[in-house]
């Protein structure tokens, strides 16, 4: 069983066919970053490869805590404090605008706190991401968080102001984002 540093269990792997052997899976992740290393392709983010300079730009963006614009059914966009959901569908989202209306959407307004919070979780998808804030509150717990992680082997702090996933920490990132949030 894989878990955090403080003993919480760890999910990570969703599939309806395969083993529920987190080990194995474990095993098995290692075997995909060798060979996508092998390959040329660097881990810039906890499920996506790349060669150096060709990432995916919309998602470093959403990674990064940038307002971002979702175009299609079940896409999000957000702007701010707001945050746009359009639902319903596809087959909700083709009829209403082959009828000439617009899809149907939810807007969502986030306070000041919880997007904060969710810009700094949605950065813990990368690679290597800034660290908390030592300044506030949040970040100070963050940064308490982020050093258990560390002693554990999940994480480690660059010298920069920045942050860098271990191989353990991209195993269990769910659990870190988590307790950073």
């Amino acid at each position: 069983m894989v878990t955090t540093p403080t003993g919480k269990a760890v999910a990570m792997v969703h599939c309806n066919t395969c083993t529920s052997d987190l080990n194995a899976w474990i095993e098995l992740l290692g075997e995909a970053a060798a060979a996508l290393g092998a390959a040329g392709l660097a881990r810039y983010e906890i499920s996506n490869y790349a060669r150096p300079g060709f990432e995916c730009r919309h998602n470093l963006a959403v990674w990064r805590g940038e307002d971002y614009a979702g175009v299609g059914p079940a896409a999000w966009s957000r702007e701010g404090l707001v945050r746009r959901g359009n639902g319903g569908g596809f087959a909700a989202w083709r009829d209403a605008l082959e009828a000439g209306r617009l899809p149907p959407a939810e807007t969502v307004a986030v306070s000041p706190a919880d997007d904060e919070a969710e810009r700094f979780a949605t950065r813990v998808r990368l690679a290597r991401f800034d660290g908390p804030d030592p300044a506030t509150e949040a970040g100070r717990r963050r940064l308490e968080t982020l050093r258990r992680f560390a002693a554990a082997g999940a994480v480690r702090e660059t010298g920069d102001g920045r942050w860098a996933l271990e191989e353990r920490g991209f195993e269990i990132s769910d659990a870190l984002m988590a307790d950073l949030v």
